[in-house]
């Protein structure tokens, strides 16, 4: 079995054992009732905020490609809705597949320069989050102690979040010895051209580096206020909380496995990391499964949204 097929069997298997564990330990039916007693005023207010970040990630990807897109946002934002939803549909990270798919139907952008933004964002998406992870940690772990560890904690978090923006600075230093070597290995012509477009492709202005990288904090920020008040509501524990008990989740995102949408592993990463806070109950699996169901409606609501902005723009 080739390594994708067996991923791609691995992600099923988590799904189906995670909505069979579910069953079993809570229910499907009691789990779901739950909604019956929610205020719809916070569950609309997070759902704002989800739209909101779809529409920040809408605006990056825009301004990555703003000579290709020529102003046309609406196009960008369709685009982006439809790659998370199928992002969300699909283990293992197959949905990635659709954003240069989507780019090259949509503004006849080249394969290998959607590959190169598209590993750009996740760059910068994977450093932010784990930066914000990482303050979440260390004011829930070094705030009884020092002062001054909390402080260097939140510092090094911090400093996380900013090593991509350093690391292409360093490659765009080096790009012309880099395209050098490239062109001097002695490998197939195909690759020697597809590392050069990787190259090339990868932002070389100030500008697009600073807007992305504050706009993929923006995004993440936005995201993450409206999943933890999902969850505080849910399990009435406090804010906080549920800010640390969503980042777990969502670091879960960033691994090459999982069920498809996230079942069964993101909310695993959500009850772990609360486990490290000494909390763990059959309530806060309930809590955990319907924000992460609330993720995925969001999701695949904006992927039908995406799909009537593609025929009206």
């Amino acid at each position: 079995m080739r390594n994708g097929n067996f991923f791609r069997f691995l992600g099923y298997l988590i799904a189906a054992l995670y909505i069979a564990g579910v069953e079993y330990f809570v229910g499907w039916v009691g789990l779901l009732s739950i909604w019956r007693e929610i205020p719809a005023a916070p569950m609309l207010s997070a759902f704002g905020c989800v739209l909101a970040s779809y529409f920040v990630r809408g605006v990056r990807l825009h301004q990555y490609f703003r000579q290709e897109t020529e102003g046309q946002y609406l196009k960008s934002f369709s685009i982006i809705l439809s790659h998370n939803a199928w992002n969300n549909l699909l283990p293992a990270r197959l949905g990635e597949i659709s954003l240069p798919l989507l780019l090259n139907r949509t503004f006849q952008i080249p394969a290998l320069s959607s590959v190169a933004a598209l590993f750009w964002f996740r760059l910068l998406d994977a450093f932010v989050l784990l930066s914000l992870a990482g303050l979440s940690a260390s004011i829930f772990f070094f705030s009884p102690g020092p002062p001054l560890i909390m402080v260097l904690g939140i510092f090094v978090s911090i400093l996380l979040g900013t090593i991509p923006i350093f690391a292409t600075l360093m490659i765009n230093q080096s790009r012309s010895v880099l395209l050098t070597k490239s062109t001097a290995e002695k490998s197939d012509g195909l690759v020697k051209r597809i590392k050069r477009q990787l190259i090339d492709s990868l932002p070389t202005g100030s500008g697009i580096m600073f807007s992305s990288f504050v706009l993929t904090w923006l995004n993440w920020a936005l995201k993450i206020f409206a999943l933890a008040i999902v969850f505080s509501v849910l399990s009435d524990l406090s804010y906080l909380y549920g800010v640390f008990a969503i980042l777990g989740g969502e670091v879960t995102s960033i691994l090459p496995l999982h069920g498809p949408g996230g079942l069964g592993t993101y909310a695993a990463g959500m009850l772990i990391s609360l486990q490290f806070l000494g909390i763990q109950s059959d309530s806060i699996l309930s809590a955990a499964a319907n924000a992460h169901l609330f993720l995925l409606s969001t999701a695949l609501l904006g992927g039908v949204v995406g799909m009537l902005l593609k025929k009206l723009s």
